[in-house]
């Protein structure tokens, strides 16, 4: 049976935390660690999390000494630390958030895509879900296009932490690539992994519901309005300053990972930093490999975001 420790941080998640425990701790064909770091709660939420501590051996609440709050990235990380070097038997490693409800079957599905890598970058599985609403009524079924592309990086990711299973050899290469930049947790995860060469799967199958309420709001619209008002607002808000969010973490990659990028990776920080001052870079970026494969409609998106330099 193998060992996984799933990593989760709270905050303000009273109403649902009883809830996605009990469905984690519910796994079938694993030996589950719960490890809990709380964010700075104001509500009910550590009383829950001291509970369940109490009543089971494998609930670790890991900063009931001093809760503060790091922020989701800093938050997840931590915990991912505290587990990897508490416990060096634990071979693999999940998110999971304080909202969802997980199938009993979860993490035996991710480990199984995973447990025969022999990649020393490690590996990093993570699938669709089920968008549910509060009390868990089907709203979707999450279809991804997973095309395994370099170019995956370059776009909003899709890969949901919640839905990750990786090993230690991966963890391992997380935590020693620590960054102070301001990104997720998963897309940090997602997007190290591809650019140094670990084993990513994606499964297209389904085994949690992933819930949305009040507090909860995600999904963007991926329509591209064709309206002239359209492309006058995108005009005027392209011409503000931007973060240049992807090139600053592609850039924080590269400096941290150095001689650890994969081969299909290399040169891919030199034309995502340089194509807003070169057009021969632009003109890559443009025609990047792998982009003739997505619809029309993204295809168009890209070139709006290449041209107005706000990757």
């Amino acid at each position: 049976m193998k060992y996984i420790a799933v990593l989760m941080s709270t905050y303000n998640g009273e109403t649902y935390l009883k809830e996605q425990i009990d469905s984690i701790l519910e796994q079938s064909g694993v030996k589950v660690e719960l490890f809990i770091r709380d964010d700075g709660s104001k509500d009910g939420t550590t009383r829950i999390i001291k509970e369940y501590e109490l009543l089971h051996k494998n609930v670790h609440w890991i900063n009931q000494d001093c809760v503060c709050n790091l922020g989701v990235k800093e938050s997840f990380l931590n915990t991912l630390r505290y587990a990897y070097e508490k416990c060096p038997e634990i071979e693999y490693f999940s998110f999971a958030d304080q909202d969802d409800v997980w199938l009993s079957q979860k993490l035996q599905a991710g480990i199984a895509k995973i447990s025969g890598s022999k990649n020393y970058k490690g590996a990093l599985y993570y699938s669709n879900k089920i968008v549910v609403d509060e009390k868990l009524h089907e709203i979707e079924k999450e279809y991804i296009n997973y095309y395994g592309d370099m170019l995956e990086i370059l776009w909003k990711s899709l890969a949901s932490g919640c839905t990750f299973v990786f090993n230690r050899r991966l963890a391992d290469y997380v935590l020693k690539c620590n960054t102070d930049l301001n990104c997720l947790h998963d897309v940090w995860v997602y997007k190290l992994a591809k650019c140094i060469g670990s084993d990513v799967v994606f499964d297209t199958d389904r085994y949690m519901f992933y819930r949305q309420h009040s507090n909860n709001v995600c999904g963007e619209n991926h329509l591209v309005d064709f309206s002239i008002t359209h492309f006058w607002d995108t005009f005027k808000r392209r011409l503000k300053p931007r973060e240049h969010v992807v090139q600053k973490t592609i850039a924080e990659i590269y400096r941290l990972a150095g001689n650890d990028i994969c081969e299909e990776a290399e040169g891919l920080d030199k034309i995502i930093l340089n194509y807003n001052k070169s057009l021969k870079y632009k003109l890559k970026l443009l025609f990047f490999e792998g982009i003739e494969k997505r619809s029309f409609k993204l295809r168009l998106m890209w070139m709006e975001k290449v041209l107005f330099h706000v990757l």
